[in-house]
């Protein structure tokens, strides 16, 4: 399919379907600054919220390379499991993002395979949720944290029961404030991202939240991100990852299972549909969840984009993305 410059070259019903497509990028709600009752939460200054999170570094278990080395620590002797490369060929495993995740009913499905046959795969299913934590020596002297710090050391709290009274400000603060630290800022991103996680992704608009450079940081750093990924892939390639999910899932050989997945429409509008078919639903409740993080710097762009009424049309950033849109199919999940 040819690229589209500029949203004038859609047709004017295409256009109405992909408004109300992307009208789902909408701010979402965090509770993430609310004091509950519960044992074990801890409500710090804003402040000082910030400076813990500015040194400290989420380590994911299901980093590419991290589940790679998990894979084949797991392996038996003389072990004849797949290469860790061919369960992704295969479609057992996504890589997103740098990030290992698989389909939950594909990762129910190796269960039911042979005992011994996917042993190794398994143990990387069993870690792909775990992370851990690393905070740099310079902040655990602080006066001020130095009595939450040693409360997580010792377990009586965990990172994820912190909290501040404005997520929204300290995770506008932790781009900002760091940025002059990066020169690559996919890098960057890929960092706030997941302090952004940990506050609960709060709202927060591009426009208003940082000033000119750090906002045009952010917008092109998420865009450079999202136009980079590998995982978002075309109309024909998506289709096929589907039919291969419900073969795996199934047991069944792909050639059984192309009957369950529509084919792809010829039109734009009819396209735009096609995730409206019953047969994808769960494709693309997995699909969310993969994608979770691209699909959030998204949501980030198009709250910039409703926020600036008077822009000019076309919007640079709302044409680009739905452009890929156009090419990519997955981004209409958002």
């Amino acid at each position: 399919m040819r690229r589209f410059s500029s949203l004038q070259y859609i047709p004017s019903e295409t256009r109405r379907i992909l408004r109300d497509r992307f009208s789902r990028y909408l701010p979402s709600q965090s509770g993430a600054s609310a004091r509950t009752p519960n044992d074990g939460i801890r409500t710090i200054l804003d402040e000082l919220f910030l400076q813990l999170m500015l040194k400290l570094t989420v380590n994911f278990e299901s980093d590419l390379e991290r589940a790679r080395a998990t894979y084949m620590a797991a392996l038996l002797p003389s072990s004849d499991e797949p290469a860790f490369d061919d369960l992704i060929t295969e479609g057992w495993i996504r890589v997103v993002w740098g990030r290992i995740s698989a389909p939950f009913e594909v990762a129910h499905a190796s269960r039911s395979v042979p005992t011994g046959t996917m042993t190794a795969f398994a143990a990387v299913l069993a870690k792909r949720y775990e992370q851990t934590y690393e905070l740099e020596d310079a902040i655990r002297n602080h006066p001020e944290l130095m009595d939450v710090i040693q409360a997580i050391d010792r377990g009586e709290i965990s990172w994820r029961n912190i909290r501040c009274d404005n997520p929204e400000w300290v995770a506008a603060r932790l781009w900002d404030r760091s940025l002059g630290d990066y020169s690559n800022l996919p890098q960057a991103l890929r960092l706030w991202v997941d302090r952004w996680h940990l506050l609960g992704c709060p709202s927060l608009i591009p426009g208003q939240a940082w000033g000119e450079t750090a906002a045009g940081a952010f917008r092109e750093a998420a865009m450079m991100v999202i136009e980079a990924e590998r995982s978002l892939i075309g109309w024909g390639e998506t289709r096929t990852t589907f039919v291969r999910q419900v073969a795996l899932a199934s047991g069944q050989p792909p050639s059984n299972a192309e009957s369950y997945i529509p084919f792809v429409p010829k039109t734009i509008v009819d396209r735009a549909l096609w995730f409206d078919h019953q047969s994808l639903e769960r494709a693309a409740m997995g699909a969310l969840q993969e994608f979770d993080d691209i699909f959030g710097l998204a949501r980030l762009l198009l709250c910039d984009v409703e926020a600036e009424d008077n822009a000019p049309a076309p919007h640079k950033t709302a044409s680009e993305l739905i452009t890929l849109a156009l090419e990519r199919p997955e981004l209409f999940l958002i």
